[in-house]
């Protein structure tokens, strides 16, 4: 999910020709998990899996993060979640999530 009440993002001019968007809320949800008592002890992780620029997490490692763009165009972000190597049970579960920006 990500926070619609917060676009459209504006974009900084930060210099050299590089811009930095308004930051976005996103967050991912694992009802399977929270219902079977595992999310304790998983991995999470958040990457760029395409688009036109650079993106930047607060926390790449966190459900709830925030995201910066470096430009619009269409972009596509990855969430990861994977069991710990010590947990009895072994799960790992992905998602994307587009976000279409215009600057």
């Amino acid at each position: 999910w990500f926070d619609e009440d917060a676009l459209p993002l504006t974009f900084t001019d930060v210099g050299g020709g590089q811009l930095l968007s308004s930051a976005l809320k996103i967050g991912g949800i694992i009802r399977d998990l929270n219902l079977l008592g595992l999310e304790e002890g998983c991995t999470v992780t958040w990457s760029l899996q395409s688009g036109p620029s650079t993106v930047t997490f607060s926390s790449t490692s966190s459900l709830i993060t925030s995201v910066q763009f470096g430009g619009g165009g269409t972009h596509v972000l990855g969430l990861l979640v994977e069991s710990s190597p010590l947990s009895d049970v072994s799960y790992s579960y992905s998602a994307v999530l587009q976000i279409d920006l215009q600057v």
